[in-house]
């Protein structure tokens, strides 16, 4: 009995080494394909996994952007010295968001703009540098921010 259970074990290990010769057979270690997957990129050298890459890297640099001009006074969520920014690609033209950034003073007149000063009266600071697209890097983070 003993040595018929030891030939099933024996029979089993040859048929899992088979099959495992045949998966890295079939994977070609020296191939180096690449396949994409919804989660990253899995090359030969399986399981490793490799996140997929944000070509555009607007998240990233919209995070950035935001943290280095405009966090200090607004909130994503929570108003501070300066208005909650959620939405604000939603809520209002892009024009209009070029403007406040880099001239408020011209929208004096604006009565959204001045229903916001009222509520936040902390003068905000001018961004003339900002660029169109960084500008939109920033409204599309706060927009997407979880």
């Amino acid at each position: 009995m003993t040595s018929r259970v030891l030939g099933i074990f024996g029979v089993m290990a040859v048929l899992v080494g088979v099959a495992l010769g045949v998966i890295i057979w079939e994977l070609d270690v020296s191939n180096k394909q690449e396949v994409v997957f919804g989660c990253g990129v899995v090359d030969s050298d399986f399981p490793k996994v490799y996140p997929t890459i944000d070509f555009d890297n607007s998240g990233r640099e919209g995070q950035r952007l935001f943290e280095e001009n405009c966090k200090a006074c607004h909130g994503i969520d929570k108003a501070s010295l300066g208005p909650a920014l959620r939405h604000i690609g939603k809520e209002r033209e892009r024009q209009w968001i070029y403007d406040v950034v880099r001239n408020p003073d011209a929208l004096k007149d604006d009565s959204l703009y001045q229903a916001i000063s009222k509520q936040t009266p902390a003068r905000m600071t001018i961004f003339p540098d900002l660029t169109n697209e960084e500008i939109d890097q920033i409204v599309e983070y706060v927009d997407s921010h979880p």
